[in-house]
């Protein structure tokens, strides 16, 4: 996702769009989940992501299942800028309705320090929802979320975390 910034709104609104299509083109598939950077802080009522994010997920029947989980006035930040001093609740998962009856449960792990941007520990019955993949699942083999201070996630070396690169996937 780009960052945000009125220029970049309609490579945002493309990039919301290019999900749509691909969902649409499978339409037997009812589970979705979507996660990730959306660069749209859902906090912050004149963020201009945040308020398309939310607008996205009322179009297309979806849920912001961290912020309808966590609630949006909860305090709840997924990146700090040490430079700026600031939070933002920029990371989220966007699920369909089918999916949305299998969360069981969603936080953040604010004592990780792998990056600037808190992970989201999401938590899935899968039991209870629809699944057909639509592409094959990538895994990254780094074992449990270990949590840390910040100065321990600061001096990781490259034995306690791999490097995101394509052949550290396994296909599942």
């Amino acid at each position: 996702m780009p960052t945000e910034a009125a220029d970049n709104l309609p490579m945002f609104t493309e990039c919301l769009g290019v999900i749509s299509a691909v969902i649409a083109s499978h339409d037997d598939v009812e589970s979705v989940i979507c996660l990730g950077d959306f660069n749209g802080d859902v906090s912050h009522k004149n963020s201009l992501f945040g308020r398309e994010l939310v607008a996205y997920c009322e179009e297309e029947d979806w849920t912001c299942a961290d912020v309808s989980t966590l609630g949006v006035t909860s305090g709840t930040y997924t990146y700090l800028s040490d430079a700026h001093g600031t939070t933002s609740w920029i990371d989220h998962v966007v699920v369909t309705s089918a999916a949305l009856r299998a969360l069981r449960g969603v936080r953040v792990l604010n004592n990780v320090y792998w990056s600037d941007h808190f992970p989201l520990a999401v938590e899935f019955d899968f039991d209870l929802a629809i699944l057909t993949p639509i592409s094959p699942h990538l895994r990254w083999p780094i074992g449990p979320i270990k949590e840390r201070s910040k100065e321990e996630g600061n001096n990781l070396n490259n034995h306690e975390a791999a490097p995101l690169q394509r052949n550290n996937f396994v296909n599942k």
